[in-house]
């Protein structure tokens, strides 16, 4: 019977004569029921928990309470979201021995109740006793801020159990002195501050508000009026509303900022030297949240992190010209490492930004300069083709005609403007990595440059072009191989066949599991230079893991004579 009730379980007609079938008592009670499944179904939980109050009305008590017997059924009837609070209050109930030990799981587990978290946490609180704890606040606040929708009312319901002291102050990751647990209890709200900081992190701009609220009655001593002290685990930052400031310029959330100084307006910050900033999400919206406050009065132009003037090079002029005009200035020599002054500007976020700097240059002091082959190799990197045209045309960067410069990992518009503009520009694939883009044109491009001015030679890994103007090499090919690109790879071997073959490709197309790579290149012997026909390791574990669902490529190595004997040799345990 068990078996077959295992098997039938999912149809509901044959469910219900089952459950007729027991409850007319013409057979003995189902066992090993698959209940996370009922408590996907309304209808088949209906089913169910009528069942288990009839047996429970007229069976004895080992007969029924098999239903719900074990614990990780209980957790998930819990996490249910088709059962009713009356249903939770009755399981609860006839269960109360077996769950008093795991108070803090169910709480987890209520918390996590998309539908009845609310209503089952206000009963256990209310009439079972139940105290939350810091983790538990710090769960809801990070499932709510993860969801589309925020229950709001749910996580100010949080709130109030806190402050009418349904917390368990004893669940800490701290030692706390006495007198600082008396001071807690005073103001309860004191231990959940770093949880609402990290909810923050989730960047929830309709969470902001509540959140900033409940953030905020929490930073002032009720009592004194004086900022709460707060020490983080980076060190001493004297107050929790410092602790708030850290929070808003490391996420660079002005939505933050906004509540804050509508909060405190033209507040000074206590401490703010101790101010300890990590890793910004985005330093031109942190410097704009760290402009917002230095209006507010909040802090003083005093943080390293914003007076180095580092966002010359990486923010757009957008993001910093009012800053830099209105309250930093231009005195370099004041506020940086010299970097800027023994380097010039060396990079830029785009083109706007050069051509602003280029207008301000000499109202610093001392005046800007620019570091322009740095600047031209940056934006070729970046691919930004109007800012490096711009430096090779500008008469103030005065590049010469007959520079000796060599971009390759660029795109094909700065290749194709290089070609026409610098008469000794070369193309080198030394450092090359883009495999022209995966771009067929790109590489037609090249390779008909190539073959315009080429006198080629073999006897070196590298086939050179008159006047080094382009400089092919097996490396192409390996970049293309890495890549997968394998139009590019036979259009090589169709229009540049003198290009050395190095071990790497076949070693890519495998791993890449591109079988028609393969087919191009297993009779393909390297002739790059003391290059040999190799499998790495790494290569064959991936082949072993693929092959057992599709195992062309493997065996095509197989009948091939060289890399049948290496498999075997090298790696024939992982094959038998």
């Amino acid at each position: 019977m068990d078996t077959l009730y295992y098997k039938i379980f999912r149809n509901k007609f044959l469910f219900t004569i089952i459950y007729g079938y027991v409850k007319d008592g013409k057979g003995k009670q189902l066992k090993d029921i698959n209940v996370t499944e009922i408590l996907e179904n309304r209808f088949l939980f209906n089913l169910f928990y009528q069942s288990y109050l009839f047996n429970r009305k007229n069976e004895n008590e080992s007969n029924y309470r098999f239903q719900f017997r074990d614990i990780n059924i209980l957790e998930s009837f819990f996490l249910s979201n088709i059962i009713t609070i009356q249903e939770f209050i009755f399981i609860y109930n006839d269960y109360e021995k077996i769950l008093k030990g795991k108070k803090n799981k169910i709480l987890k587990l209520c918390i996590l109740n998309n539908k009845m978290g609310k209503e089952m946490i206000e009963f256990l609180i209310k009439y079972k006793n139940y105290k939350f704890d810091i983790n538990h606040f710090q769960l809801y606040i990070g499932k709510m801020c993860k969801r589309k929708e925020d229950n709001l009312n749910f996580i100010l319901y949080i709130v109030d159990c806190f402050k009418n002291h349904s917390f368990n102050y004893n669940c800490t990751n701290r030692v706390i002195s006495n007198k600082e647990k008396e001071k807690q209890l005073s103001n309860p709200f004191t231990l959940k501050f770093q949880p609402l900081m990290d909810c923050l992190d989730y960047n929830k701009v309709s969470c902001y508000q509540t959140i900033m609220d409940l953030s905020m009655d929490s930073i002032v001593n009720a009592n004194s009026g004086l900022d709460i002290q707060y020490k983080c685990k980076f060190g001493d930052i004297k107050t929790v509303k410092n602790q708030l400031i850290v929070r808003m310029l490391v996420l660079g959330s002005m939505e933050m900022a906004k509540i804050y100084v509508n909060k405190f307006p033209n507040q000074k910050s206590n401490g703010e030297n101790n101010l300890f900033f990590r890793d910004f999400r985005d330093f031109g919206k942190s410097l704009q949240v760290y402009e917002v406050l230095l209006s507010n009065k909040t802090l003083s132009l005093s943080h390293f992190k914003f007076i180095d003037y580092s966002f010359l090079i990486s923010s757009p002029v957008s993001i910093f010209k009012n800053y830099l005009e209105n309250h930093l200035g231009f005195n370099l020599e004041a506020n940086t490492h010299h970097n800027l002054i023994a380097h010039g500007i060396y990079e830029v976020y785009d083109l706007e930004t050069l051509k602003y700097l280029e207008q301000v240059k000499d109202r610093f002091s001392p005046p800007l300069t620019f570091n322009v082959s740095s600047l031209l190799l940056r934006a070729s990197n970046r691919r930004d083709f109007k800012l490096f045209k711009y430096l090779v045309e500008s008469p103030f960067f005065k590049v010469s005609r007959d520079s000796n410069i060599s971009f390759s990992n660029t795109s094909l518009d700065i290749i194709r403007y290089c070609f026409k503009t610098f008469t000794r520009y070369s193309f080198n694939d030394i450092g090359f990595e883009c495999a022209f883009d995966g771009d067929l044109e790109y590489v037609k491009f090249i390779v008909d440059k190539f073959h315009s001015t080429t006198t080629t030679t073999t006897t070196t890994a590298t086939t050179t072009s008159n006047h080094n103007r382009i400089q092919l090499s097996y490396r192409c090919i390996d970049r293309v191989c890495e890549r997968n690109y394998t139009n590019i790879l036979i259009y090589l071997f169709d229009n540049v066949p003198e290009l050395q073959i190095s071990r790497e490709p076949i070693n890519y197309a495998i791993k890449n599991q591109n079988f028609e790579m393969v087919q191009l290149l297993i009779d393909k012997i390297p002739t790059k230079p003391n290059d040999h026909p190799t499998l790495y390791e790494s290569t064959v574990t991936e082949l072993k893991n693929y092959s057992k669902k599709d195992n062309r490529i493997l065996s095509l190595l197989l009948d091939n004579q060289i890399y049948n004997k290496i498999l075997f040799e090298r790696y024939g345990e992982l094959f038998i």
